[in-house]
């Protein structure tokens, strides 16, 4: 079994360069600032209370999918922040593949 892990960046940030619909499935963030976040995928990004998965970045425009881990999609304010945080389902995910690790080594395998 293989892991795929979230692609990290530090301090990728930004403000959304206009307002969001819940069911847009790509935003642009500040001019420029779109550099910031990763050029590999998958990350996974915050607004407000929503958790969005990035599947693609051009420029400052982000190609998302929404409602992630058990959010809801919803509409965003222009302005609003825009952040790649550490989730709940990263730190699962390499619980799991230590734990995997460990089973496998413990066990001889």
């Amino acid at each position: 079994m293989t892991t795929s892990f979230i692609v990290p960046k530090n301090r990728a940030h930004s403000k959304l360069a206009a307002a969001l619909t819940a069911g847009a499935l790509s935003l642009t963030v500040t001019a420029g600032e779109g550099a910031r976040f990763p050029s590999t995928y998958n990350f996974h990004i915050t607004i407000d209370d929503e958790i969005l998965v990035c599947t693609s970045r051009t420029t400052d425009t982000l190609t998302v999918t929404r409602a992630a881990q058990g959010t809801s999609a919803a509409a965003h304010s222009d302005k609003s922040y825009v952040a790649l945080n550490v989730t709940a389902q990263s730190i699962s995910d390499l619980n799991t593949a230590v734990n995997t690790i460990e089973t496998t080594i413990t066990s001889g395998e």
